[in-house]
């Protein structure tokens, strides 16, 4: 009986530990890895087809691959910022 009771109080312990949450740094790069894996996912060719640009010099995208998927990428993560600041609507990105 004490060993289960030891078991139950130690699992407890470890369940009410749990990972800690991320930073917000840590999100960001979480956000900026999912956006260039998906990115990557794109079958060629990839057309920018549309582009915000912001006050604070952010920029969101929206692409469109060679089967016609359209995805859009906020001004949070990296890849809307380098693409949409330095190309063009209409643009070929791969």
């Amino acid at each position: 009986m004490k060993k289960l009771t030891l078991f139950f109080i130690v699992s407890l312990f470890f369940v009410s530990c749990g990972t800690p949450p991320l930073t917000d740094e840590e999100k960001i790069e979480l956000r900026n890895r999912e956006a260039d894996s998906t990115m990557a996912s794109l079958r060629s060719p990839v057309v920018l087809i549309g582009a915000t640009k912001y006050s604070d010099g952010d920029v969101s995208i929206t692409v469109k691959d060679g089967f016609g998927k359209v995805v859009s990428f906020s001004q949070e993560v990296r890849i809307s910022t380098n693409i949409g600041g330095s190309r063009n609507v209409k643009d070929t990105i791969r």
